[in-house]
């Protein structure tokens, strides 16, 4: 892996600013719906002005060049969805899967700068590869423009249909989970263009992959079943549960880093560990009562702990569970790819008394479900 430098990392923060490459009219949309910004924010909020506005002529190219091209892609191959919980190593599926050269995904790079990512010049990629980091800043995996990445930032960027606009405006988070999440508070009309705007996401990724299946990996999905199968009844599905105390602590420290870089607004420790129990609850009891209309040969639920102590077991599992095509052609990058992984040190985090009440009494449910020990206070 790279090691991260004090410059890279300064890049990367400003960078990943979910809406700093995203379309100025999307950003002028999101701050009228928004309403404020907090003061000490303002200089980011003045750098995704300028960045977003001058980025416009590269959008512009890439629209009147590629519209056409991007609109009439077919993608014939229904994708295969990674759900899960945050934190509950999807990312680690999703980049296992993505070693395999006959299956394709959404770029970092796609999501980005979904407007422009397929004209930017090579002198702007290069400037991209060689100022970040090589690993992402929550917990120090591997990182790349070129890696898989989650489509739900490509689709902020383009349009204020989007989860992860939390992120950027976290006071008005659950609003963003009941309407894009679990589409509680949306409209028909809102969800007509959701999937609209979700589609073209998909489509410059196929037409980017050459026409490859796509493996998405997206937490949000996890609450979307029913319009995940609106769009692609055929789509293949890949569940992974983890245990809800590791989930519950890595999730907190993903907020926590995350909002450091992309917060417009000011939020509070409170807040955020409120938002993280609500949301686990209402997704995971989303995804326990809409899995049924999946056809059972196109869902496979695994443990990340299985994953993570057998993933050529568990990847073979999930190929045959879904009838993939052979993983026999898969083996030797996966296996590069794991080898290079070997000096991965995860997170370790303490749990106090009060984290695990507050997680035995929001989600007992998960515990029941997935056979995981539920911890005394002491």
């Amino acid at each position: 892996m790279l090691e991260q430098s004090s410059i890279g990392k300064s890049l990367l923060k400003s960078l990943l600013q979910p809406l700093a490459l995203g379309s100025f009219k999307n950003w002028l949309r999101l701050l009228k719906e928004n309403k404020h910004i907090d003061p000490r924010f303002l200089g980011r909020a003045l750098y995704v002005s300028m960045v977003s506005f001058f980025t416009g002529p590269m959008r512009m190219y890439q629209r009147l060049k590629y519209r056409d091209t991007f609109g009439n892609v077919r993608i014939r191959k229904a994708p295969v969805f990674i759900l899960g919980h945050w934190r509950s190593g999807t990312t680690h599926l999703h980049n296992l899967m993505c070693q395999d050269p006959r299956l394709g995904y959404v770029s970092a790079l796609q999501v980005i700068a979904p407007d422009f990512f397929y004209v930017a010049s090579d002198a702007f990629k290069k400037f991209l590869r060689s100022g970040t980091p090589g690993t992402r800043l929550i917990d120090n995996m591997s990182w790349s423009i070129d890696g898989p990445q989650e489509e739900e930032m490509a689709l902020g960027n383009m349009s204020p249909y989007s989860l992860y606009h939390f992120w950027s405006f976290p006071q008005n988070a659950r609003r963003y989970f009941d309407r894009y999440a679990i589409f509680k508070d949306a409209t028909c009309e809102e969800i007509d263009i959701w999937k609209e705007k979700y589609l073209d996401v998909l489509k410059m990724a196929t037409f980017n992959m050459r026409g490859r299946r796509l493996v998405i990996k997206n937490p949000a999905n996890t609450g979307r079943i029913p319009i995940l199968l609106e769009l692609f009844p055929d789509a293949k599905f890949v569940f992974l549960h983890r245990d809800p105390y590791r989930v519950f602590l890595s999730t907190r420290n993903l907020h926590e880093k995350t909002y450091e870089y992309s917060a417009l607004q000011e939020i509070s420790h409170e807040e955020i560990e409120n938002n993280i129990l609500k949301f686990y609850e209402e997704v995971m009891r989303h995804y326990l009562k809409d899995r049924s209309l999946i056809p059972p040969e196109n869902l496979v639920e695994i443990g990340y702990d299985e994953l993570d102590q057998t993933p050529m077991q568990v990847l073979k599992k999930i190929y045959n569970g879904l009838k993939l095509p052979s993983f026999s052609k898969a083996k030797r990058p996966v296996r590069r790819y794991l080898k290079l992984q070997k000096g991965y040190q995860k997170n370790s985090y303490k749990i106090s008394v009060s984290d695990i009440t507050k997680v035995n009494q929001n989600w007992g449910f998960a515990f029941d479900e997935w056979g995981y020990s539920m911890r005394i206070p002491e």
